[in-house]
């Protein structure tokens, strides 16, 4: 049920991204799509943050406390499938203290259905 709830999500955070980036002026420049740092709008890229911030929760020590806020993830497209998921969570810690921690999660998306976890690979995970 949350993993539908997130899906739901991301598919909702996608059309009012694709809903901006429709709205903006047809006839301005585009960006390189081949700049690997700029952070990514796609539908891979918001899935992205979704499947990172699950692979958080599992490394929490109370993950039914975490607390992701809404639309602050930033997915950065390194190209061919590769992204950088940062942001930052609540959670309580092993005393029961609420602290926020920041986050880094590499991830490759493999191909197949993007809301399917097994669709990704984690590479690397950092929370402080």
């Amino acid at each position: 049920m949350k993993n539908l709830v997130r899906l739901l999500i991301g598919v909702v955070v996608f059309a009012l991204l694709l809903g901006v980036y429709t709205a903006k002026d047809p006839n301005a420049a585009q960006s390189d799509p081949t700049e690997s740092d700029a952070a990514s709008v796609g539908p891979e890229a918001s899935m992205a943050v979704i499947i990172a911030q699950d692979k958080v929760k599992e490394q929490l020590k109370s993950p039914s406390t975490a607390d992701f806020e809404m639309f602050n993830g930033e997915a950065t497209d390194k190209g061919n499938g590769l992204f950088v998921v940062r942001d930052h969570v609540d959670s309580q810690n092993g005393f029961g203290a609420t602290i926020r921690s920041e986050y880094s999660v590499e991830l490759q998306f493999n191909g197949g259905d993007q809301a399917d976890p097994s669709s990704w690979t984690v590479n690397s995970i950092v929370i402080q």
